[in-house]
């Protein structure tokens, strides 16, 4: 048998490693099964080792548990200071915004507020914040939409199609048909 000579690797350790292969090969079928017990072993160490080096309570795959959204109690009286409602883009509903921010975990506040204000850094966008899973969370985002149908001059049309496809469609729905309820009892 011609062995090629690696730059990289010296020729000893090849030879020994077709020596091994010629011994299971010669022990047969039950050198194959100690040599495959082996190997399984290694394996399950190396896995072993690595799940020790995860930080304790946390899966291999998982860094870290999210951090939770809704408070346990919403913060009373929470207001936005001017800087921070002059940043807002038009069509939301600032005081749903801020009694969704009050709904938030502190640590997390600022991260939901910048869905729905200006970036500093205008070429940068963090996109949309269109859906929360919590129920809570979702009815106050709703509320934050709802006047947006308006402010796009969303048809009655497009929005019975949901054409923009905004959160707070139902809640825009209603409140058009009341103004239009109103605006026919005032002539």
């Amino acid at each position: 048998m011609m062995l090629a000579r690696n730059k990289f690797l010296p020729l000893a350790p090849t030879r020994a490693i077709v020596k091994k292969n010629r011994l299971a090969a010669a022990c047969g079928t039950e050198g194959k099964m100690r040599l495959l017990k082996r190997k399984f072993l290694a394996g399950a160490a190396m896995l072993l080792i690595a799940a020790g080096c995860e930080p304790p309570n946390h899966g291999i795959t998982m860094s870290s548990p999210p951090k939770p959204l809704r408070a346990l109690t919403p913060a009373t009286g929470f207001r936005l200071d001017r800087d921070e409602r002059a940043r807002i883009a038009p069509g939301y509903d600032i005081a749903a915004l801020e009694r969704l921010l009050a709904h938030v975990t502190a640590e997390r506040r600022i991260e939901i507020l910048r869905y729905f204000q200006f970036p500093e850094d205008r070429s940068v966008s963090l996109g949309l914040l269109m859906k929360i899973k919590d129920p809570q969370l979702q009815s106050l985002l709703e509320e934050v939409w709802a006047p947006m149908w308006d402010h796009v001059g969303a048809t009655d049309e497009q929005l019975a199609e949901n054409t923009y496809q905004y959160p707070g469609r139902t809640l825009a729905m209603e409140r058009r048909a009341a103004r239009k309820r109103e605006s026919t009892k005032s002539r």
